[in-house]
């Protein structure tokens, strides 16, 4: 198990929210299906 941080990029948008970025109306992000992450690996 690599013990990296993992950061939540995107979630659960009020349904404004999502109209300001322009995302789909009915996306599975506005449904609470979705969740973008980002993990970040150092190189050496």
């Amino acid at each position: 198990m690599l013990k990296l941080p993992v950061y939540i990029t995107s979630g659960y948008p009020c349904l404004g929210y999502n109209h300001r970025i322009r995302g789909v109306p009915n996306s599975n992000h506005c449904n609470g299906l979705t969740t973008d992450i980002k993990v970040k690996i150092q190189s050496n």
